[in-house]
């Protein structure tokens, strides 16, 4: 899932426009968890499919064993199900999409830490730490008095 990634450049927050990223917070936290949903959607689906395979290929290979007039057991079955190219790619897909669900919702939890970091850096901006004790001097100092100057 490539939506990921950018989302992922979001995460920074520009102390010097809290309130750019204050008013981007909902909305990109939405495309996050909406973003996760869609993931943990394709995990279960991917693992309904493994199902679905697993069950047709052990059903095909009762019906070709009963053909021959062969006799099998289910730990065979069972053996020669799980080593199918079949069931190989779909296992697969699962264990992807497994993956990217996990990506998926630890970027929402760090959009979720962004957020309380956000009401943090904020209640700093109001109690005036930013103008007397961290950028007295030098580019953010510059940066903030330039943007108070536009507004």
């Amino acid at each position: 899932m490539t939506d990921r990634t950018q989302y992922e450049d979001q995460l920074t927050i520009d102390r010097n426009s809290l309130d750019s990223a204050v008013i981007e917070q909902p909305t990109l936290f939405y495309a996050v968890a909406d973003l996760a949903a869609v993931a943990r959607d394709l995990h279960e689906t991917a693992k309904g499919n493994l199902d679905d395979v697993a069950a047709e290929t052990a059903n095909r290979l009762r019906i070709e064993a009963e053909q021959k007039g062969a006799k099998t057991t289910e730990g065979r079955i069972s053996e020669q199900v799980t080593i199918s190219d079949a069931f190989r790619s779909a296992s697969e897909d699962v264990r992807m999409y497994k993956l990217e669900a996990e990506r998926a919702n630890n970027l929402k939890e760090a959009f979720m830490q962004r957020s309380s970091m956000l009401k943090l850096l904020v209640d700093l901006y109001t109690a005036s730490y930013f103008t007397t004790t961290s950028v007295r001097t030098g580019a953010p100092a510059e940066a903030i008095n330039a943007k108070a100057a536009e507004g």
